[in-house]
């Protein structure tokens, strides 16, 4: 009799939650080996000092965050960065203003804090401002950022770069989750020295795990003049207070 009254109770339960509740709870079973891996990531990633792939240093970061979308076209977005491979610190704050299909002004600040070994704290404070082109076709989007960093760096010199990102981005959608893979080449351009010094080819994806959080994780090749090969793996997660996204 008892066993007999659980199971009704239990089917009574079942059929008073919502669809929407169920969904929900489907939804989060299947990222769960999603959420286990990035967590791998975190914890294998975050806490040794620069690793090696082959003779290649690799350093990598990551960057919680949240986003905070307005009605009228307008977004902010704010990450704190972590990166102990390279002792680095960031705070990192976006504004994304469109002005248009194909225009998006991108003003931006970001402060890092350095603990080089046997060496004081470094401080810096950079800001941005940055256009992007983009183009959307059919099943693909492309866009060109074009943005100027100027570096305030204590005790030492000013540097001041124009970076150039021309990126190609997929969106599609598997298993109920929205998804993007993406790739870009980024040229920098020493305005101090009037030379190219840097570039960086990367692939990664975006993930809306649930409908207010977002994956982004991306793989980047990085080449230098000064400091030669080098590579950098970016982990994002990133909260949506409106719940909404800028296309």
């Amino acid at each position: 009799m008892v066993t007999l009254l659980r199971s009704n109770t239990n089917q009574v339960f079942l059929k008073m939650m919502s669809t929407e509740k169920r969904n929900t709870i489907h939804i989060l079973f299947n990222r769960r080996f999603l959420f286990t891996g990035i967590l791998a990531i975190f914890l294998l990633g975050g806490t040794k000092p620069v690793a090696q792939i082959g003779a290649t240093p690799t350093a990598v970061w990551i960057l919680p965050g949240v986003i905070y979308q307005t009605p009228k076209q307008l977004k902010f977005s704010c990450q704190y960065g972590i990166n102990s491979n390279q002792s680095i610190n960031a705070i990192y704050a976006q504004a994304f203003i469109n002005k248009g299909k194909h225009v998006t002004l991108n003003p931006a600040y970001l402060y890092l804090r350095s603990s080089p070994p046997g060496a004081r704290h470094q401080h810096e404070h950079g800001f941005m401002s940055a256009v992007i082109l983009s183009l959307p076709l059919k099943q693909i989007l492309i866009d060109d950022r074009n943005l100027i960093w100027n570096r305030f760096r204590q005790g030492t010199a000013s540097y001041h770069i124009y970076r150039n990102r021309f990126r190609i981005v997929k969106p599609f959608t598997w298993k109920s989750c929205g998804w993007k893979v993406y790739a870009y080449d980024e040229g920098w351009f020493f305005i101090n020295k009037g030379q190219w010094t840097r570039n960086r080819l990367a692939a990664g994806f975006t993930c809306d795990v649930i409908s207010w959080f977002i994956v982004d994780v991306s793989f980047v090749r990085q080449h230098d003049k000064t400091s030669g090969k080098m590579n950098l793996l970016f982990i994002m997660g990133t909260i949506q207070l409106m719940h909404k996204r800028n296309q």
